[in-house]
């Protein structure tokens, strides 16, 4: 199995963990055999590219357009929007690295909007390739080593 591939089904599971609201409504997931499901029948859909509905959050908190855009893509019948999940550029992490706690209470008021709007989001993790060996100050092949901070940063993002 390559990398991407695995990060794909990460980021998937880490979807379903996230918008799983209870056992009646499981929500989307992923079978054992990686078929992704809406409640437990096998499921397809198309959505959008929404990559700024978090972070425009990070660039300003108290930024909650993301709600309105959530409405709107749901009265347009889109049922998923894939978003970054972190800042693109190291900068734009810093809240991230000095208050982790307040960076995912801003995760999930943007993950109960979309709920709340019934989309569900595929997290975009690790978007730019040099963004996480640049926070930790190593050279971009270090994700290829598996005990480098890279690699140890994204174990504990995820």
């Amino acid at each position: 199995m390559n990398f991407r591939f695995s990060m794909l089904l990460l980021t998937i599971t880490f979807l379903s963990i996230g918008i799983t609201a209870n056992a009646a409504d499981p929500g989307l997931t992923v079978s054992s055999d990686g078929i992704l499901l809406k409640n437990g029948k096998s499921y397809r859909a198309i959505g959008v590219n929404y990559v700024s509905a978090f972070t425009r959050v990070l660039a300003n908190p108290e930024d909650t357009s993301y709600e309105n855009g959530f409405k709107v893509l749901k009265d347009k019948g889109i049922p998923v929007v894939r978003m970054w999940a972190m800042g693109y550029w190291p900068s734009e992490n810093a809240l991230y690295l000095k208050n982790k706690e307040e960076y995912f209470k801003l995760m999930d008021k943007v993950i109960k909007s979309a709920e709340k709007n019934g989309i569900g989001i595929i997290p975009s993790l690790f978007f730019c390739f040099s963004t996480v060996p640049d926070l930790v100050g190593e050279p971009m092949d270090q994700w290829s080593n598996p005990a480098s901070k890279t690699n140890a940063f994204m174990r504990t993002f995820i």
